[in-house]
């Protein structure tokens, strides 16, 4: 409820659908919580259909390419469950186009990441999406800003970490209680869906930003948690932040890292240099200068230098 439409670009240079075939039933899986019984339901599906006789349409296929539904998180423990597709000693076949991706998990789940893994060097990776700090009542289809290639000899890898403890204020029982994978949101699930399609030269030149309009309203929208600009992940949160903020790294290849950061003035209040850094890691700030001062709450400028590359995030002192 509340999510986004699904809305694939019509565009001369890409018009993009899904088939539905004569004869087919659409099918809709309906969750209510406790209390809904016997009140009314007002469930509005719209479909938009190309006009007869449209051609050059691509085909896009949804599937929960990374699943696991054989695990038991253990009360009073922290856990992980992680997938490859096809599966780890196998790559895919042929090359790709990834159009959105969503991973999916209930209630204990605390953080997700999914990642492309060149089969032959391991150390090769295209990051796709990372949620440091899973949110139950956020989550939906990520749309890439361009599409992305996923090539012949990658495989997908996916990870989501759990807690079953007391200390996480969603756990549905108290105390804890072991929780397998299951329909109910009191369960829990690892699922990763894909909306994808086959490559054609050029695919990762599409920004599909500049292709779909989805008219928002005026309320403040969600932003995304992570953002793949072009191979590195750079995330703050809690943003805003009061105590600590975790300024959330992750690089496909091999760089030096300095983070710099800033007030509104352009005074550099902090910064940490890296070397040769690859993969996740996680730098945790707790609002002071170089000196072990408390800053003024206000809005500072985080900046990620990896390489010759800079990217900025504005972050809130409360």
């Amino acid at each position: 409820p509340g999510s986004m439409p699904t809305v694939y670009p019509d565009d001369p240079s890409i018009k993009m659908g899904v088939d539905l075939p004569a004869n087919s039933n659409i099918v809709l899986a309906m969750h209510y919580p406790n209390g809904s019984q016997g009140k009314w339901d007002s469930t509005k599906v719209n479909f938009h259909f190309y006009p007869q006789g449209t051609s050059g349409v691509r085909q896009v296929t949804s599937s929960p390419v990374l699943y696991d539904a054989g695990f038991t998180i253990q009360a009073n423990t922290i856990d992980s469950v992680e997938a490859y597709f096809p599966n780890a000693s196998t790559p895919v076949p042929s090359n790709f186009t990834l159009f959105s991706i969503f991973p999916h998990a209930h209630l204990i789940g605390t953080s997700f990441i999914v990642y492309a893994e060149n089969h032959f060097v391991p150390s090769q990776r295209i990051p796709l999406i990372h949620i440091p700090q899973w949110d139950f009542e956020w989550q939906g289809f990520y749309v890439f800003k361009y599409l992305q290639k996923l090539p012949v000899g990658y495989k997908l890898y996916g990870k989501a970490v759990y807690d079953n403890t007391a200390s996480n204020p969603f756990n549905p029982n108290t105390p804890p209680q072991n929780i397998s994978f299951g329909l109910n949101t009191t369960d829990e699930m690892f699922i990763v869906y894909l909306q994808y399609m086959t490559y054609q030269n050029g695919d990762e030149n599409i920004n599909i930003d500049s292709l779909v309009n989805l008219q928002v309203g005026t309320s403040v929208q969600p932003q995304p948690l992570a953002v793949n600009e072009e191979g590195v992940f750079f995330t703050v949160y809690p943003n805003p932040m009061q105590d600590v903020t975790q300024l959330h790294i992750f690089l496909e290849n091999m760089s030096d890292v300095r983070l710099q950061i800033s007030d509104l003035q352009g005074r550099e209040v902090y910064s940490n240099a890296l070397k040769d850094q690859q993969g996740e890691f996680i730098i945790n700030w707790d609002g002071k200068d170089l000196s072990a001062k408390d800053l003024p709450s206000g809005t500072y400028i985080v900046t990620l230098q990896v390489g010759e590359k800079q990217i900025s995030r504005k972050l809130i002192k409360q």
